[in-house]
């Protein structure tokens, strides 16, 4: 259990930054991060749980896991909500881009995996999915999205982030669920590193 986070009940009132602890404890434990590394993923983990209940509007608690398997040094991590989904998300919300010319359940998914993309534009940066689907990418891990009646799928294609597409029974709620490959490197620096900051800022001061 020292290389597991156990199905854990997510709820608006719960310890968000236990469970993000206990996940970066366990990556940072296979992984060399630096201070500002592990901050970053913290954060970023987080904010992924945090999701769950701010904006799934779920009538019933989601549910987050994570876990090593040690033989194949992989690392399993799966947040899940049984919410609006992301469609309706941005269909009801105030979206940060114009959605009306998406059409089918995966142009919103991948949509919503688009740098500064959010379904409630205030207070929202629109970073999370972004970063982690380049993140996991990045590891040549498997990054995987799941929401209605579709499943993305990232993965890196000659340098950039290519989709799979899947059309499946529809998931009331949402499902992000990664594969780490805990022999390569783990780097939100490097996906910030590619990423346009605001004038006068330095990459450095995203860490800070």
């Amino acid at each position: 259990m020292d290389w597991a986070v156990g199905l854990t009940r997510i709820s608006t009132g719960s310890a968000t930054e236990t469970v993000s602890e206990k996940i970066v404890d366990i990556i940072a434990t296979f992984a060399n991060l630096e201070a500002p590394e592990r901050s970053s993923l913290f954060i970023l983990v987080a904010e992924m749980i945090e999701n769950i209940h701010r904006h799934a509007c779920a009538p019933v608690d989601g549910f987050a896991v994570a876990q090593v398997y040690p033989r194949k040094l992989k690392m399993g991590i799966t947040f899940v909500d049984g919410g609006i989904g992301i469609r309706k998300s941005f269909e009801e919300g105030q979206p940060s881009v114009d959605v009306s010319q998406l059409k089918e359940d995966a142009d919103f998914l991948e949509r919503a995996c688009d740098l500064h993309v959010t379904s409630k534009a205030s207070g929202h940066s629109g970073y999370g999915l972004y970063l982690l689907s380049r993140v996991v990418a990045n590891n040549r891990g498997t990054f995987v999205l799941t929401s209605g009646s579709a499943t993305v799928v990232a993965y890196l294609r000659r340098g950039e982030v290519s989709f799979d597409r899947y059309v499946h029974r529809p998931w009331q709620g949402t499902i992000v669920s990664v594969i780490l490959d805990l022999n390569e490197r783990i780097s939100t620096r490097d996906v910030y590193k590619t990423m346009p900051v605001p004038e006068d800022w330095e990459i450095d001061e995203l860490f800070e």
